[in-house]
């Protein structure tokens, strides 16, 4: 082991600080790059569909759920949260996230069939998500 003195040391934390620095830099010019390429469209939904809410920053996600919906987070396999409405920050890779609506949601079912005789027959109906 090679011991180290003190100069050594701030001159490691001075380098490590100078390429975390770099490395920000870079990554804020990419993903300013990325966002000016290709903006991402986000549709507007109503209030009642919403059951998360993911928000980014950085690395980080940050998710929200409202208190009708049940949310399992998975950690690499494994359940490391779950409940009613939580709220938590967490990093994406690796992570698995899936949300139980626990109210009544009725959705519009659009069924398209072939008779024998090759005419088309659509038909509605609504589903109760109970």
């Amino acid at each position: 082991m090679s011991a180290t003195t003190p100069p050594q040391k701030q001159q490691q934390k001075n380098a490590r600080a100078e390429i975390v620095g770099v490395i920000d830099r870079r990554a804020s010019t990419l993903l300013a790059a990325v966002e000016a390429a290709a903006p991402v469209p986000r549709t507007k939904q109503k209030e009642s569909a919403m059951v998360l809410d993911i928000s980014r920053l950085l690395f980080a996600r940050h998710l929200r759920a409202e208190p009708t919906a049940h949310v399992l987070f998975f950690k690499d396999g494994a359940l490391t949260k779950s409940g009613p409405g939580l709220a938590f920050w967490f990093l994406p890779l690796g992570a698995s996230v899936s949300a139980v609506p626990l109210d009544d949601r009725e959705l519009p079912i659009l069924i398209k069939g072939r008779t024998a005789d090759f005419q088309e027959s659509p038909s509605t109906a609504a589903s109760s998500g109970a």
